[in-house]
């Protein structure tokens, strides 16, 4: 006998007792800190079978699912779901990790892939040759600084300098970062002080964004260098001050995300820094428009 899947939304009661073994550590992150609607499926015995959470946000909705089992069909039944539920014009985005079944699933229900994230895990921060290699790269810093530059936190940033960040005046950083969304999302763990910036002649050359939410793993969601200056090893500057900030703020690990597009930086995180790195893992980020 088939069973019927049952969507609905949910309260955060029911989510937290209901759905408690399908819960992860980045799902109550997403109830936490984002303004979300929950969708819950269960089966004909009122069993939690599966659950999505829609970012409710005025720009995008981001779609996390958690389903048991990989189940396509409590899967299918929360894209029905919330696809009929969205006004016309509304994005869905659904960010997929390492997980073939899932693209396949998305593509059939019309999504495509936006863009893709190479994402590395580091090693922990005391590992013996993390240091060697930081040690390795500090003359090159203080040559970098000897030329003129210099790189402090975002805390310390002008708000000249703050305003290049956000509204790249210059076309020099990639259009398709989302610096502003970052910065203004405090719950999201944005943290001022653990990012940094690199600043020649009134310009930003190169700057991170540093996510930090549970004081354990810092996420370098944005590591980026001006296109005038991706040539000299500037990014450097910026990367090192956050990495450091971040062994000294008593975290354990750090993720740093590169486009797939970026294909500069990806040699160099490759090709330079491999030591500092433990897994890599890839991720989709798949977009559907409601029509």
């Amino acid at each position: 006998m088939k069973i019927k899947h049952h969507a609905k939304t949910i309260s955060l009661p029911d989510y937290l007792t209901k759905y408690s073994d399908l819960r992860t550590s980045l799902s109550d992150f997403y109830v936490k800190t984002r303004n979300c609607k929950i969708i819950g499926i269960a089966d004909e015995a009122i069993s939690g079978k599966g659950f999505l959470l829609a970012d409710m946000g005025a720009v995008t909705e981001v779609l996390f699912i958690a389903a048991e089992n990989d189940n396509a069909s409590v899967k299918k039944a929360l894209l029905n779901y919330l696809k009929g539920k969205l006004p016309a014009g509304s994005t869905i985005q659904w960010r997929i990790v390492d997980n073939p079944v899932n693209e396949t699933l998305a593509l059939e229900y019309g999504f495509r892939c936006g863009n893709t994230l190479n994402i590395f895990h580091s090693v922990d921060r005391d590992n013996e040759q993390a240091d060697k290699i930081l040690q390795d790269y500090d003359k090159l810093y203080t040559f970098m600084e000897r030329r003129g530059y210099r790189t402090v936190s975002f805390d310390e940033l002008s708000e000249d300098e703050l305003l290049q960040i956000r509204n790249n005046p210059d076309g020099e950083f990639d259009s398709y970062l989302r610096p502003g969304a970052l910065m203004d999302d405090k719950l999201g763990g944005f943290s001022g002080k653990l990012s940094s910036a690199s600043i020649r002649d009134g310009k930003v050359a190169a700057y991170t964004i540093i996510r930090n939410s549970d004081g354990n793993v810092c996420i370098f969601e944005i590591i980026c260098v001006a296109e005038s200056e991706r040539k000299n090893g500037t990014f450097i500057l910026p990367f090192l001050r956050s990495f450091r900030e971040m062994k000294d703020s008593g975290a354990k690990s750090a993720l740093f995300a590169v486009y797939d597009t970026n294909s500069e930086m990806l040699k160099i995180v490759k090709k330079r820094f491999s030591g500092l790195i433990a897994s890599q893992s890839i991720q989709h980020n798949m977009v559907y428009l409601v029509r």
